[in-house]
């Protein structure tokens, strides 16, 4: 009878035993956000202005920097493989849409994988669309997409907007022969300037960065 009530008792501490690594897991000691190429594309301070001039006056916007992430451990679970390192700068403006979120934001990402690999991401929210880029490499964001729809990406050496002339700049573009929503389909960005210019759907209205 006494060998019958401790075989309940050991698979007892046995499963006690095992929730406990799983909830120790796997740990990795994760750096503070440092700055990579996705700074030579998105300059962005402290605190900076930034307005687009259309065809119905300027919007404009103060991005400030609200949160960068400071080092910290990432957890994994006990079977799970070692858990990436997750690095954010977030800006956003004081200046809302009309559904309340942040008129304009950037979220400059680092993911960094086994054997210390990096992923660079930036995510933009602005007039109310938004758009991911990815994989960023030396001569720019290899993937994109616009509101959740796959956009194609092209290099331009050079392009004027507002009497501005940029140099290294990528395009993002949605295909609107097949992707009919109303907001951005057409973004600009410039490496040392950040987002330069953007065209919105349907009516094809230019906004340019002054």
């Amino acid at each position: 009878m006494t060998s019958l009530r401790i075989v309940p008792l050991f698979l007892a501490l046995c499963c006690l035993c095992l929730s406990s690594c799983n909830l120790i897991g796997k740990q990795r000691d994760c750096p503070a956000y440092y700055e990579t190429a996705l700074t030579q594309w998105f300059p962005y301070g402290a605190s900076t202005p930034v307005s687009f001039s259309g065809p119905t006056g300027v919007r404009a916007h103060t991005l400030v920097n609200t949160m960068t992430t400071s080092a910290y451990t990432a957890q994994g679970g006990f079977t799970a493989p070692r858990p990436d390192c997750s690095l954010h700068k977030y800006f956003q403006s004081s200046e809302t849409d009309s559904r309340g979120f942040p008129a304009l934001a950037a979220d400059l990402q680092i993911i960094r994988g086994d054997y210390d690999s990096e992923l660079l991401i930036t995510e933009l929210r602005i007039a109310g669309s938004y758009i991911r880029l990815s994989d960023l490499a030396d001569t720019g964001f290899i993937n994109g997409y616009i509101n959740g729809a796959i956009a194609r990406l092209q290099r331009i050496p050079a392009a004027t907007f507002n009497g501005h002339t940029y140099g290294s700049l990528q395009s993002v573009t949605l295909d609107t022969n097949s992707v009919k929503v109303p907001g951005i389909f057409q973004l600009y960005i410039a490496r040392g300037h950040g987002v330069v210019a953007y065209r919105e759907y349907p009516s094809g209205a230019l906004w340019a960065k002054n």
